[in-house]
């Protein structure tokens, strides 16, 4: 199981997703044969962040392009984000994007 789920290193400590880690005890309960899973993959969804990109006006799209390409953006995330007060920002975008991979 660790090797499947890997973790995440928190100073000395590896952290596990909760999630998959409760669905694979609760499958391996009923069926000892049962292997490991990505539980978590479908959790979410992206389509706010989709939308979002779609109004992005063109400075928002090019800073987005850069990032594909391996580029940097220095801002700050805010964690007390407000979706509607999300849509009211394009560069919100990558405030969400953050709080979604971390």
């Amino acid at each position: 199981m660790k090797s499947w789920y890997n973790g995440y290193m928190f100073g000395n400590t590896n952290i596990y997703n909760p999630w998959s880690i409760i669905n694979f005890m609760n499958d391996l309960n009923t069926n000892e044969q049962t292997f490991p899973k990505p539980y978590w993959i479908n959790t979410s969804s992206n389509s706010i962040i989709k939308d979002m990109i779609s109004r992005a006006d063109r400075k928002t799209k090019i800073q987005i392009e850069a990032l594909l390409d391996g580029g940097t953006l220095d801002i700050q995330a805010h964690e007390g984000l407000c979706l509607p007060l999300a849509f009211m920002t394009v560069l919100r975008i990558f405030i969400m994007v953050f709080w979604q991979v971390f």
